[in-house]
């Protein structure tokens, strides 16, 4: 289906809100109808805002486009939680975000199973790439994958080897430190996914 469509710059108009969190669809309908789909328009105090369902910690959202006279509404009503906990938060989900934690040169199958069930369709055809998943799928060419992974040490560098048997198995893509040791994500070969594993400082993910 093609359409006529008209491109403007709304971002001095609106202010974008991803709001998160298991409780995030219940807190938010206390605000302001929910669409019944994946997205639509709603309406806070008469004015219009653009509802798109949208899940960046692993527990279900919203993220939510508001005129900048709603700001206050939504930011009483959602305090932030701050840069760093919003990065571990993604980081226990195992959520990778481009370009943080891959490139353009990584293949989509390789960023794990989760993120592969929820952006990669096998059976639908005709697009960009395809051709190059689908060979990557059904003839098992992937030979490595990222993984999440928990460590009882500050957060290692991106870069940071990750060890089996002395042999580098992968390395660090990205790590965040917590109260406990720290959550990271890295790309692992296969073959070691289920070998015991280390840090390249003898810490063990």
């Amino acid at each position: 289906i093609l359409e006529d469509v008209t491109a403007k710059d709304l971002s001095s108009d609106l202010e974008l809100f991803s709001i998160q969190g298991i409780a995030a669809s219940k807190q938010l309908a206390n605000l302001m109808p929910l669409p019944s789909l994946d997205g639509g328009i709603s309406r806070v105090d008469g004015q219009e805002v653009y509802a798109l369902r949208s899940d960046r910690t692993g527990r279900g959202g919203w993220d939510i486009w508001a005129p900048a006279e709603l700001g206050k509404a939504f930011r009483d009503a959602f305090p932030p939680i701050g840069e760093k906990a919003t990065e571990i938060a993604r980081l226990e989900a195992g959520i990778p975000t481009y370009p943080a934690d891959f490139g353009a040169k990584t293949l989509p199958p390789e960023l794990g199973p989760a993120f592969e069930r929820a952006h990669i369709s096998y059976n639908k055809g005709c697009y960009t790439g395809q051709e190059i998943i689908a060979r990557a799928h059904f003839r098992g060419t992937v030979k490595r994958r990222m993984f999440r992974f928990e460590a009882p040490c500050t957060a290692p560098a991106p870069g940071t080897k990750i060890l089996s048997k002395g042999e580098t198995a992968g390395e660090v893509v990205m790590a965040a430190s917590e109260v406990t040791g720290c959550e990271l994500l890295a790309v692992i070969s296969l073959a070691a996914s289920e070998a015991v594993l280390s840090l390249e400082s003898n810490d063990t993910p």
